[in-house]
């Protein structure tokens, strides 16, 4: 559209400020997900997949307490990916020598690493 020299310009859009926040509704889909997907707790008891479920809820509300991640579809996958990953952990775990436990144990820390801090560890690469 023409503008006259004396009229304003139009503005350019909005940039979201880095503090930019994740709200309730957005992170409400992936919670239900969590609760749906049965690969996620299928070798849990009703007992144990409640706990796994919780802290999973847990981690997503978070996420609108602080600073909202660069890809909130990325952030939810890795947590997926930890939650199933404690699932088949929890599953051959009596297959498992204390050494194969430990080095399974230290993976999952590796994959539940992104999930405390997604924009740092996505600082990180190139």
């Amino acid at each position: 559209m023409f503008k006259f020299w004396w009229q304003k310009p139009d503005q350019p859009d909005p940039v979201e400020s880095p503090e930019a926040k994740v709200s309730q509704e957005q992170i409400q889909p992936f919670i239900q997900q969590l609760y749906e997907d049965e690969a996620l707790t299928r070798a849990l008891t009703d007992e144990t997949a409640k706990i796994l479920l919780d802290w999973g809820q847990t981690q997503l509300e978070q996420l609108a307490t602080g600073p909202a991640p660069t890809d909130l579809e990325t952030t939810t996958a890795n947590l997926r990916r930890v939650l199933l990953s404690i699932n088949r952990l929890v599953e051959k775990r009596a297959e498992l020598t204390d050494s194969e436990l430990v080095k399974q144990l230290l993976r999952l820390a590796e994959q539940s690493m992104p999930l405390a801090a997604p924009d740092i560890a996505s600082q990180d690469q190139p």
